[in-house]
């Protein structure tokens, strides 16, 4: 070297860009390029592109950056995440994009994402009316509505209300019951020719059973009197009842009474032999009739009697003895 310098150590440069001002939005940035290794520089004030403004529109629903922030407009290399928003009745089916050119990370999927290109984005969510699974009503020997009234011909929807009615059931025969043999339903009455249920989730089979009418009835009352406390009367096996009348009571002595000791008595109906009043007590015997004692009564008028008819023996024997003696 002519200047006297002596270098040991010689290699390239390992150049770097260096920021000196951020771009912005729409407003330009400067760089340059430095060594890693030694302070030199070269491309200095290179402009840095602005930052531009982006458009994201999308049809059926919502965009937000990564972070979950709402935007209505993103900058080119931001991770953007687009919700499809399902109206009623509806669901979602996929993402087209219209405008931009992104790859989506899923447009099967109702949330996906993508990065912000250099350009304005377009997105449309597509949906289509929700699916009705519907299933199988079956009834044997009924028809069937829905809640409304109108007859069902096509299949039913979970959860919609049926009502089954029972046919008319042939001559001599009456609705029994409902059975169900598909559906795991509860009726609202099993019993009753016309019921409600909610249609499951799987088809259904119910079947309407008749039993055999009741005969005609002969009543058959017999001659045993059936009685309570108050009437008697005749009845029939199947509950009816004639002759239907009041007791006619009337006392019965079942055990005389006398001067040492009391009698026993009780009530007796005359026509079905009901009693009642039993184990009456029946005074001792005090030498008088006692007074309602209809059996005391005709014992003392019976003693009269013949009481009477010995004395009138006795006068007329009397009378005739003294007119043997005149003559």
């Amino acid at each position: 070297m002519t200047d006297g310098s002596t270098y040991t150590e010689t290699a390239e440069h390992t150049w770097v860009w260096v920021v000196d001002q951020e771009a912005a939005l729409n407003q330009p940035g400067k760089q340059h390029e430095e060594c890693v290794d030694c302070p030199a520089k070269r491309s200095e004030n290179t402009e840095i592109p602005a930052l531009r403004d982006y458009a994201v529109t999308v049809t059926g629903g919502t965009a937000t950056v990564a972070a979950g922030t709402p935007i209505t407009r993103a900058m080119e290399g931001v991770e953007v995440t687009v919700t499809a928003q399902a109206p009623g009745g509806k669901h979602f089916v996929k993402w087209v994009v219209k405008a931009g050119g992104v790859t989506l990370a899923n447009e099967t999927s109702a949330t996906t994402t993508f990065i912000m290109p250099a350009n304005d984005v377009t997105i449309e969510a597509e949906f289509a009316e929700n699916p009705v699974e519907a299933y199988t009503l079956t009834v044997i020997k009924g028809t069937a509505s829905v809640a409304a009234g109108t007859p069902i011909t096509d299949n039913i929807a979970q959860n919609t209300v049926v009502t089954v009615t029972a046919d008319a059931p042939e001559t001599g025969k009456v609705f029994d019951k409902w059975v169900v043999l598909e559906g795991n339903v509860t009726l609202a009455d099993a019993t009753k020719a016309t019921t409600t249920f909610t249609m499951p989730g799987n088809d259904v089979k119910l079947e309407a059973t008749y039993k055999d009418a009741s005969p005609s009835h002969t009543h058959s009352y017999g001659t045993e009197w059936k009685y309570d406390g108050t009437n008697h009367w005749h009845e029939c096996d199947c509950g009816d009842k004639a002759d239907t009348a009041a007791h006619s009571f009337q006392w019965v002595i079942d055990k005389a009474a006398t001067k040492e000791a009391t009698g026993i008595k009780h009530e007796e109906c005359t026509v079905c032999g009901a009693k009642r009043s039993e184990n009456t007590v029946i005074p001792k015997d005090s030498g008088s009739p006692e007074t309602g004692d209809s059996s005391n009564l005709i014992g003392w008028l019976a003693a009269l009697f013949v009481s009477g008819g010995v004395l009138t023996l006795l006068g007329v024997s009397g009378k005739k003895r003294k007119e043997s003696e005149a003559e």
